[in-house]
């Protein structure tokens, strides 16, 4: 009992002392290249299938909401970083998916961050920043 009582504080502790990056996606649209959509949210990280670390992203502006599978991470574990480079699908509630190519590196979970760039299935272009950012985004 008290063994039990001493991991679920340490674990406490240390999911309390974890905070996933944040993310954020530009939709550029096929059809009017001067319309865009921003999304924001997380890439949120943890343990998926049998302990293999993994990620997912959730993004949204309010109304539309794009969200990927938990992925098992294919990352190339370093002496000082990790790097990331994998193909993700994700799918909108607006009914359309699409796939980024996106390319992170960090030391820790906490810290990933990178680019990625993709299409939507209806054509339109995506771009996707994670980490931490402060200032204006310049997507161009």
């Amino acid at each position: 009992m008290r063994k039990g009582l001493v991991l679920g504080i340490v674990g406490l502790g240390l999911l309390i002392g974890c905070s996933d990056p944040s993310a954020t996606m530009q939709i550029v649209n096929q059809s009017r290249p001067d319309k865009t959509t921003t999304l924001v949210g997380v890439m949120e990280t943890g343990m998926v299938r049998l302990g293999k670390p993994g990620f997912q992203f959730d993004l949204s502006n309010g109304e539309l909401n794009c969200v990927t599978d938990q992925l098992v991470a294919n990352w190339q574990r370093g002496w000082m970083r990790n790097r990331l480079r994998q193909t993700v699908d994700f799918q909108c509630n607006d009914g359309r998916s699409g796939k980024i190519q996106m390319a992170l590196s960090g030391t820790s979970n906490e810290d990933w961050s990178g680019t990625g760039q993709g299409k939507l299935n209806d054509g339109s272009k995506v771009r996707l920043l994670v980490g931490d950012m402060s200032g204006a985004i310049n997507w161009d």
